[in-house]
């Protein structure tokens, strides 16, 4: 962000820009995979609870968005607007699912 804001011009600078998406990339992709792997672990009623805890954070946090929105900004509803209910309320259901291990998520 410094760097835009600053308008640093520099090979180096893209050069760090790339390696950085890259590395974000590679982050997300194996946070992904770790997350794959323990889910093959799970028994269908843990799956059925978390992904009903999943679309109940969803709901909500999409209903607040939508309000607020409407009430304070009165913006149209975009399909962008989901985006950030959608991030949190995976992250809420699922983030336990990156640092617990395989043992630990079975005797749940």
């Amino acid at each position: 962000m410094l760097i835009v804001y600053k308008d640093i011009a520099s090979p180096y600078v893209v050069t760090f820009i790339i390696g950085y998406v890259i590395f974000l990339l590679i982050y997300v992709l194996s946070l992904l995979i770790k997350v794959l792997i323990n889910l093959r672990s799970f028994i269908w009623e843990q799956l059925r609870k978390k992904l009903f805890t999943f679309f109940m954070w969803f709901l909500f946090l999409n209903g607040s968005t939508f309000l607020i929105n409407y009430f304070f900004i009165d913006s149209t509803f975009e399909l962008w607007d989901l985006s950030i209910p959608l991030g949190l309320a995976f992250g809420i259901a699922f983030a336990d699912l990156l640092f617990k291990s395989n043992k630990e998520i079975t005797s749940d």
